[in-house]
């Protein structure tokens, strides 16, 4: 009796323990099988971002006999159904997909008798973005029908991924009354006694949300809150909110109070002026201040806070620098230079009209002018021989260059008519011809400033050249043609010289000299050409390299180690530009002329 319950028991584990009709091997899979059918399911995630598209994979075989197929797919209703990829045939029978509401279905009909069939379908889906809260789990499984009775794989689970995207901001805005404190201090950020400050107030996705839609909540009810402190008077606001402020709170519904995560660069902004009155602001206060937003995500409370802002209300600084420089290589009769007259409000107040006068010494002849800086506020006025030459008198951009003047320049008046704020700048060129004047002539410029009705005195600036002697000026650079890190004994090196003439006077005569390393042996095929870039290509093999042209008349004189190249004459053009370069770059507006060779590194040259 006992060996017979033994067996017994024993059947029954093994029938409840054998292999079963209904299996899932991992978690993106399940599978039913049975009667020579198999459904199998696999899910591309079970955890993925709302907005990504994913996928349900439905795989099926069934027996020979099976004439007809019939699949069902009740995708979960938290799902959106993107798209069902049209499949294959299976024994020359085009499937039919049908999608209705939630379900798909998969039908095959008029399939051989006589042969087994196998084949699948993939549905696309994805977790809309922005409604659904992060952790939405959704469970799915395929169903198969065998005569009359729905057959059903197991379920496959994948849960959603969503974040808060959102960060609020205030930040203080340069409108001529905030300004930045061009000393620094604590809080970067000053305002006169009795004067009003401009705040923005941004609502916007954090870095890494933005520009994306996927793993997103939306916000609702959303608002945001900024509390005045005791004593300031609210003005106005660009969304809409005017005065009075109740407990003098400030509030406001972004986008009436919906954040739509499904706008990449969803942002809301509002601006608002505040006055901060002298008596409860006095000078050496520091006015603090954040703003918060409040609202409700997948009925949960939400709340951030901004950066805080902080002012110092200091008293008024009337102050700027003014200065006058001369760039000009070469300075002798036919040549081009240019005066550089930077003025900048270094005060903490915004600066009205005020005037700069130049006056134009004997000796050169002003050819064209540019101003530049400013900001939205600042206007200029260029006018010339005590305003009878009118320039333009009405500069609103942050740059103007005059076109050629065609009479004669004796002075400049030069007007700021608007308004700089500090830390703010304007610029002057005068471009200019030296006249013809004998060598030794001292030309003196100097300019002067009125600050008209903003209490700022300045000293006039000057600067003096003294005319020269025409003369040539090489500028000579040496390189490697295709550099490496390190180089082997034996191997060849090809160098190239680079000339330029960018003096005053013709280059003729000239001698180009290169002392070798006695760690290197010349080895020759030279090649000379000029160009009119500075990084034209080597020429490598000795051939001239694409965009230059042969530069002929080079002759050579080498004595060993001891390089030397008779170069032909090299034309000066000191009209083309106003200050020489001899670096890497050269001077871009003049030829370039080039000297290849190559050397080869002694075999018993030591590393380093």
């Amino acid at each position: 009796t006992s060996l017979l319950k033994s067996v017994f028991f024993l059947s029954l584990f093994l029938f409840f323990y054998a292999p079963s009709a209904i299996g899932q091997q991992n978690p993106n899979e399940s599978q039913w099988t049975a009667d020579g059918y198999s459904l199998k399911k696999v899910v591309s995630n079970t955890s993925i971002q709302t907005g990504v598209n994913f996928s349900y994979t439905i795989i099926y075989s069934a027996p020979a006999g099976a004439t007809t197929i019939h699949i069902e797919d009740e995708v979960p209703a938290a799902l959106q159904i993107v798209s069902v990829p049209t499949p294959l045939q299976v024994n020359g029978i085009a499937p039919v997909i049908n999608i209705s509401g939630q379900t798909v279905s998969y039908d095959l009909t008029g399939l051989p008798a006589g042969s087994s069939s196998s084949g699948s379908f993939t549905i696309v889906v994805k977790f809309p973005e922005g409604v659904t809260c992060n952790g939405t789990s959704v469970r799915n499984r395929a169903g198969i029908r065998i005569g009359d009775k729905m057959n059903y794989t197991p379920h496959v689970n994948t849960t959603a991924l969503a974040e808060d995207p959102w960060v609020i901001k205030k930040t203080i805005l340069h409108d001529g009354k905030v300004v930045v404190n061009p000393m620094g201090g604590n809080c970067g950020y000053l305002i006169a006694p009795d004067d009003t400050a401009t705040y923005r107030l941004y609502v916007t996705k954090a870095n890494g949300f933005y520009g994306t839609v996927t793993g997103q909540h939306n916000m609702s009810n959303a608002v945001v809150t900024d509390q005045l402190p005791p004593g300031a008077v609210f003005i106005s606001s660009t969304c809409g909110i005017s005065a009075p402020l109740t407990g003098n709170t400030f509030t406001w519904q972004p986008n009436n109070g919906n954040l739509d995560a499904t706008n990449p660069h969803a942002s809301y902004y509002c601006d608002i002026k505040v006055y901060y009155p002298a008596g409860a602001f006095p000078v050496g206060t520091f006015i603090n201040n954040e703003a918060s937003l409040n609202g409700e995500m997948c009925n949960q409370q939400v709340e951030h806070t901004s950066n805080q802002t902080c002012i110092e209300v200091a008293a008024p600084i009337t102050k700027g620098t003014f200065g006058k420089y001369l760039y000009m290589t070469n300075r002798v009769p036919g040549c081009d230079g240019y005066y550089y007259i930077p003025f900048r409000n270094t005060g903490n107040v915004a600066l009205s009209h005020f005037i700069i006068n130049d006056v134009i010494p004997s000796g050169i002849t002003v050819t064209s002018v540019s101003v530049a800086g400013g900001s939205s506020t600042t206007t200029m006025s260029l006018t010339a021989n005590n305003g009878q030459n009118i320039i333009n008198q009405n500069i609103t951009t942050n740059y103007f260059n005059s076109p050629s003047l065609n009479f004669t320049v004796n002075d400049l008046k030069w007007e700021m008519t608007g308004s700089l704020p500090p830390n703010n700048g304007i610029y002057l060129y005068i471009y200019f011809t030296v006249d013809p004047n004998p060598p030794g002539t001292d030309v003196e410029n100097c300019a002067t400033f009125n600050g008209l009705n903003n209490n700022l005195t300045l000293n006039p600036v000057c600067t003096t050249f003294k005319v020269g002697d025409y003369q040539p000026i090489p500028c000579v650079l040496k390189e490697i043609c295709s550099p490496k890190e390190s180089y082997d004994p034996g191997e060849i090196i090809r160098f190239r010289l680079r000339v330029q003439n960018v003096g005053s006077a013709t280059m003729s005569g000239a001698n180009l000299e290169d002392i070798l390393s006695s760690h290197f042996t010349y080895v020759g095929n030279e090649t000379y050409y000029t160009a009119n870039t500075y990084n034209v290509a080597c020429s490598g093999s000795g051939t001239i390299p694409a965009g230059a042209t042969a530069w002929s008349g080079v002759t050579t004189n080498h004595s060993n180690n001891n390089l030397s190249w008779n170069l032909p004459d090299i034309e000066s053009d000191c009209q083309l530009f106003y200050t020489a370069n001899c670096g890497y770059y050269g001077t871009t507006q003049l030829p370039y002329y080039y000297v290849e060779f190559d050397v080869q590194i002694d075999s018993l040259a030591p590393a380093g």
